[in-house]
């Protein structure tokens, strides 16, 4: 017989309650195909049926397909050559044979190779496929991963330089100033009373307890920004054991963008932290969390501003913030 096709695999969108898929690729019996829905792996004789003519598979779904569902029909034929031919006359089979049996192990030794190689997934992974297909030029600094199912997978294309992703500034306590409209108590601004040079000093602003006291700093995000919120993780210490007591401290954000007003700027939503059970003299990390950004533009200052609302918590110390990691998403791979 001959083999007029050499397709391996047919992939369809299906129109709603679509259930027959006549397809070309070549396949004997239901063992030489395998049929997905979405990625999912379907049952013979329960999910589907396959009927076989001509050397190729036509599918019928026991159920019908919603519309822009993705059906995968697979080849997956053994290299086995199961054929046992008889010699007769001059036909000689065995030397035939001999060599149907040599193609069949070419076949297992390919195989052999392919599961030593890193491969796409069996499903079709359409976007990971077409970028392999594209022109040098356009697949360049794309970077072959896995996803969240293991399998292989192409990023999307990035600039070269730093990796797309969260990236961090790290911002002082020195470089918080309080602001003008604090109490006459505070906060302040100090370092660490470190003796002589074998010990660092760092600075820090410390925040007194039975009012609400504000400082704030100036930061801006790179052009490489997704302009998306972003996450902070204050650093603090106490200056006495806390115990059940709790401090409420708040980090709020005022957005002034290129051609704003600093005197119209509102700051937006605070987040707040409420830390109870701190000690005296170690340095304590605040939960990362959110803090809104109420205008996202580049170019932009971002004001943040950390309170600690003493008149509000029931700690009576001293609450220091030795400064604070801020973290935000990148979407280009430079400033360029």
């Amino acid at each position: 017989m001959t083999v007029s096709s050499t397709v391996v695999e047919r992939y369809y969108t299906a129109t709603v309650g679509q259930t027959v898929f006549p397809t070309d690729v070549v396949a004997y019996q239901d063992s030489d195909i395998e049929v997905y829905l979405n990625g999912t792996k379907l049952q013979s004789g329960t999910d589907y049926t396959a009927t076989f003519n001509g050397g190729v598979a036509n599918v019928t779904l026991t159920n019908p397909a919603n519309a822009g569902d993705e059906i995968g029909v697979i080849s997956v034929l053994p290299g086995r050559q199961e054929v046992d031919l008889i010699n007769k006359g001059t036909f000689d089979a065995d030397e035939l044979e001999a060599q149907l049996d040599r193609l069949a192990h070419a076949i297992n030794v390919l195989e052999r190779e392919l599961h030593t190689a890193m491969r796409f997934s069996r499903v079709y992974q359409k976007d990971a496929l077409d970028a392999l297909h594209l022109a040098p030029a356009d697949r360049a600094n794309r970077l072959l991963g896995f996803d969240g199912l293991g399998n292989l997978s192409i990023n999307p294309g990035v600039d070269t330089g730093i990796p797309v992703g969260k990236q961090t500034i790290w911002v002082p306590g020195m470089a918080f100033e309080p602001m003008v409209n604090n109490p006459a108590n505070g906060p302040s601004k100090a370092a660490t009373d470190a003796t002589g040079n074998t010990t660092p000093d760092l600075g820090f602003v410390e925040f007194q307890g039975g009012s609400n006291m504000y400082a704030q700093v100036a930061i801006a995000l790179p052009k490489s920004w997704g302009l998306g919120d972003i996450t902070v993780r204050p650093l603090i210490t106490v200056t006495s054991d806390m115990g059940a007591n709790q401090a409420v401290v708040e980090v709020a954000a005022a957005s002034i963008p290129l051609g704003g007003n600093f005197n119209t700027a509102n700051f937006g939503a605070a987040t707040a932290w409420q830390p109870t059970g701190l000690t005296a003299g170690p340095l304590h990390e605040l939960n990362e969390k959110t803090v809104v950004l109420p205008t996202k533009q580049f170019p932009s200052i971002q004001i943040l501003r950390v309170s600690r609302l003493g008149g509000m918590d029931s700690f009576a110390g001293r609450v220091r913030l030795m400064g604070m990691y801020v973290h935000f998403i990148t979407t280009a791979g430079t400033d360029a």
